[in-house]
């Protein structure tokens, strides 16, 4: 659906896995808010998927991708210091990954110019 522009109807579907997803399976379940930010951020509504992500990060804060796609938004917000401090959570969650926040270093050379 999300490849279609159909975005209303992945959000729905993400709400409904959401809601009846096991509550025990707290990793998948903030996956899934990963998921639904991503649509947000795909539909041009930054706001709202910064908001999916920190509700992701509520449930599991140990989500490595939930504090990288925060940065993502945060930083396409302009909020660069806040976007720094999400990758940093994210390096410390999973410092094997750091090679994958390329955006870290461009949100660095970004502040400094």
């Amino acid at each position: 659906m999300l490849r279609y522009g159909r975005y209303n109807e992945s959000l729905d579907a993400y709400d409904r896995a959401i809601e009846t997803w096991p509550a025990n399976d707290t990793y998948r379940i903030s996956e899934l808010w990963v998921f639904k930010g991503n649509t947000f951020q795909e539909a041009g509504r930054p706001k709202e998927a910064f908001k999916a992500y920190d509700e992701a990060i509520r449930i599991s804060s140990q989500n490595f991708d939930a504090w990288v796609w925060k940065g993502d938004s945060l930083k396409n917000l302009g909020q660069y210091n806040e976007s720094l401090q999400a990758y940093d959570k994210a390096i410390e969650v999973a410092p094997s990954q750091m090679p994958e926040i390329g955006a870290f270093a461009r949100v660095e050379k970004r502040m400094s110019s």
